[in-house]
């Protein structure tokens, strides 16, 4: 294999992702990866199978070539093709759904959000095809595909975190709507849980729910519109509280109906008189950039108008504590040995010692300006560790 073997990258080309990729590669003196885009691939616009299973074709993709996948958001016409490719499936387990025919008249419907069961069965079955894909060309993935299916599918991930040991909030059983829901909180004495959609991403549909015998509240990133054809939810950039029963159980049931992870509401530290959780970059198992996310809200997603801790005062506050919190980096990134890094994001108790794992994320490596120890960003190092 040569010092530095071709990398291919499937991803938006429009996206920052690609354009940040390809600054690390020039930084470090590397020709600059071959993008290939979710939109061609999925389309069988290009012959990616055949480039990559037979490195004889002139052109093709040589066996040695690394392959790095990058997130398929923020592209209606890709999110479309994965709802179409993931209507079988769907169909298959009874999940709410879009046939063929209402999908090719979708049109882009800012912040919508629309069956995400379907569009993760969608994708899950372009990683698998990827995944056979790689095995037959000998080619391999900085994040394996299979790896990739399982951190974005929040209760089997979170399961696989916690057969390994490592510390999770504690999950509730499965539901499929709101009364199923109710009833699991009542079963567990539980006053306070978050309800997760299980395939959702940047806090998509996520909700901080708390009960008070019959009264509920519901705080969430998800707008509950109302019109002719029904109840459509939309992402928001603004927290919503919802109290009124009928609106808590349609926002719930929507979000229940397309899978969703249960678990308890743990009490996070603070910093500055807010919550807060980490985002931490682990390549190769060693944590490396680090964001603390600091709210007035459950949500710390910077994207929603949060802001950024200080990490020196962090590690104050943690004290010796803090090869522990490393450690659980590291654990958590093991349970899916073949990939290269992950997104792992951490919250720690009130008295900054306990925390747990929230979520995994294989594309949360995009902190910008954000570098480690070396002076490096989250891509740079990944290149580096290869």
């Amino acid at each position: 294999m040569s010092a530095h073997p071709q990398l291919v990258v499937i991803g938006n080309p429009a996206n920052r992702r690609i354009a940040y990729l390809q600054a690390a590669l020039e930084r470090l003196g590397r020709a600059p990866a071959r993008v290939l885009s979710y939109l061609d691939v999925l389309a069988d616009a290009v012959d990616w199978r055949g480039a990559m299973a037979n490195a004889a074709v002139a052109g093709a993709i040589p066996a040695e070539t690394i392959v790095r996948l990058e997130s398929p958001g923020e592209e209606f016409e890709v999110e479309r093709l994965l709802l179409l490719r993931g209507c079988e499936a769907a169909a298959r387990e009874q999940a709410p759904r879009l046939d063929a025919a209402a999908i090719s008249q979708l049109c882009f419907d800012l912040g919508r959000i629309l069956h995400p069961r379907q569009w993760y069965l969608g994708y899950r079955a372009f990683l698998r095809d990827m995944e056979q894909t790689l095995a037959d060309a000998g080619a391999r993935a900085m994040n394996h595909p299979a790896d990739v299916a399982a951190m974005f599918d929040k209760p089997e991930c979170q399961a696989r975190l916690a057969a390994a040991g490592v510390p999770i909030p504690p999950p509730l059983p499965e539901c499929r709507s709101f009364d199923e829901l109710v009833a699991n909180m009542e079963a567990a004495d539980e006053s306070r849980v978050f309800v997760k959609l299980a395939h959702g991403s940047s806090a998509s549909g996520v909700v901080a729910l708390e009960r008070e015998r019959r009264r509920f509240t519901a705080i969430t990133t998800a707008e509950l519109v109302r019109g002719p054809g029904g109840v459509r939810l939309y992402n928001s950039l603004k927290i919503r509280r919802y109290t009124q029963l009928c609106d808590v159980r349609d926002l719930l049931d929507q979000l229940c109906a397309e899978r969703v992870q249960v678990e308890r509401w743990v009490p996070k530290a603070r910093l500055d008189g807010q919550e807060f959780d980490l985002r931490i970059v682990v390549i190769q198992g060693r944590p490396a950039q680090l964001v603390v996310r600091q709210s007035d809200s459950p949500f710390t997603n910077l994207h929603l108008g949060n802001r950024r801790g200080d990490p020196a005062e962090l590690r104050r506050h943690v004290g010796d504590h803090w090869g522990e919190l490393e450690a659980t980096c590291a654990q958590a990134l093991s349970v899916f040995p073949r990939s290269l890094y992950a997104g792992v994001d951490i919250a720690l108790a009130p008295d900054f010692q306990s925390h747990w794992v929230i979520e995994l994320n294989a594309f949360g490596d995009l902190l910008p300006n954000v570098l480690d120890e070396q002076g490096r960003d989250s891509y740079t190092a990944e290149l580096a560790a290869l």
